[in-house]
């Protein structure tokens, strides 16, 4: 949207404007200034992308003109406003006018304004564009750039636990060295987090269904909630859950706490599942949905879906086999390749950089977890999600690797494993060829 015609080092202008928030400084600008036409009440500013202060480089000036507001008007703001810039910029040479209009044809008026505007600087030369907007356009650009922010901010929060990991923080002492035991003792933590949901945020539920995580809210004010459950100690989630988070945020911010909750109990009757069908009817209204692409290229703010080949059938219990990335955009560090953030997964790296990481971790010995699940299972002939082995064929290869000693040797250390010694790493190797460097890109989740 800013376009200076004269800057040196990329994006680092020459040129200055007084602070706005500091007015004996100055920051850098380009010389672009911004005109915005909408025919809405112009108190309305959700409609509106307003520069921020902390931004690098923005436009010196940028107005909100209602459709009743005179041309010559307009002319005078404009004409002020690049007396003012120029008083900080004297060897300024030319400046550039943007006119963007919502939904609506400005063509007109903008010639008359720059034809105002320019018989008052006669030395300048006033260079004109002029950019159609759509609402709608705009709306689901915040929600991108929004989602990309979540993605890192919430990654920095320490209270966000994989289940795993908050098993293992409050797992001491709770016997694992059985399944039944494990099942029993993980029902027992997950009824104690539950209560503590219910008692510190009013309205919220946290709800396991066929070992699927999922919170559930009813009440008048969603938007404090969801700020109660972040910062909840600690806050259990899933990579799936992770990005219904980071969407229902963005919504929030781009509606308001405010409007958010009213659509919360106009559209939903008050209640809210953090799932992707509660989420299309608070875009509803904004003309957007989440939806499901197969093919095309990835933007700002999607959702992809990978999983690790034959991942799942070795390391049952492990929480790497699969996972929900937000792209963040492209990196110029990284030659301008798109970078993709997971849930707790570190720092973003390319969908490449992702494919060996995801590969190193199934390649891994399996935890004593996986080796009790993966024994559990060792009769069956079920063949995990995007793989093409069974958990039988799966045992016979690690049986075959590693031996039946030592293999009846790691099983017996299970009978002395609590829920927080039971993840640790195991003596059992993985068989070699079985996992590749391949993903499976599940589908793509885009507004």
């Amino acid at each position: 949207m800013i376009n200076a015609t004269n800057t040196i080092c990329g994006y680092k202008s020459i040129y200055q404007r007084q602070h706005p928030n500091n007015k004996s400084s100055t920051m850098r600008c380009t010389n672009t200034a911004h005109v915005y036409f909408h025919n809405d009440d112009s108190s309305k500013i959700e409609l509106i992308q307003q520069p921020e202060p902390c931004k690098f480089n923005p436009g010196f000036y940028e107005a909100s003109v209602n459709y009743e507001i005179s041309t010559e008007k307009i002319a005078e703001v404009i004409t002020d406003s690049i007396r003012e810039f120029l008083k900080n910029n004297t060897k300024c040479q030319n400046v550039n006018v943007k006119f963007h209009s919502f939904d609506n044809d400005s063509s007109e008026r903008m010639r008359e304004v720059v034809g105002i505007v320019t018989k008052n600087f006669p030395g300048v030369e006033i260079k004109a564009t002029s950019k159609a907007i759509s609402h709608l356009t705009l709306t689901e650009s915040r929600l991108r750039n929004r989602m990309a922010r979540y993605a890192a901010e919430l990654n920095k929060n320490p209270n966000l636990k994989y289940e795993m990991d908050f098993y293992i923080s409050n797992g001491t002492g709770r016997s694992a060295r059985t399944s039944d035991e494990f099942f029993k003792e993980s029902e027992n933590l997950n009824c104690k987090y539950r209560d503590e949901v219910s008692k510190n945020i009013k309205g919220m539920r946290y709800v396991t269904e066929n070992t699927s995580l999922q919170y559930f809210y009813e009440g008048e004010d969603l938007s404090g909630a969801l700020d109660k459950l972040v910062a909840q100690e600690p806050f259990v989630l899933d990579c799936r859950l992770f990005v219904n988070l980071c969407f229902t945020l963005s919504i929030r911010d781009e509606l308001g706490r405010d409007i958010f909750n009213e659509r919360v109990s106009s559209n939903l009757g008050g209640k809210f599942l953090l799932e992707v069908s509660d989420i299309n009817k608070l875009l509803d209204p904004m003309g957007l949905k989440i939806g499901l692409k197969y093919q095309g290229d990835h933007n700002k703010g999607d959702v992809l879906f990978i999983r690790s080949l034959n991942a799942s059938v070795f390391h049952p219990a492990s929480a790497s086999n699969s996972s929900n990335l937000i792209c963040l955009g492209k990196n110029s560090a990284a030659d301008n390749q798109l970078m993709f953030q997971g849930f707790g997964e570190g720092s973003p790296l390319t969908l490449a950089e992702w494919k060996v990481h995801m590969a190193d971790m199934a390649k891994c010995n399996l935890s004593y977890a996986d080796l009790q699940l993966l024994s559990l299972n060792c009769k069956s002939s079920k063949i995990p999600n995007d793989g093409d082995i069974s958990y039988k064929k799966a045992w016979d290869e690690i049986q075959k690797v590693n031996g039946s000693e030592l293999l009846i040797n790691e099983l017996d250390l299970l009978a002395y494993k609590d829920m927080r010694s039971l993840y640790d790493t195991s003596g059992i190797s993985m068989p070699d060829g079985l996992i590749g460097e391949h993903i499976h890109v599940v589908g793509l989740m885009t507004l």
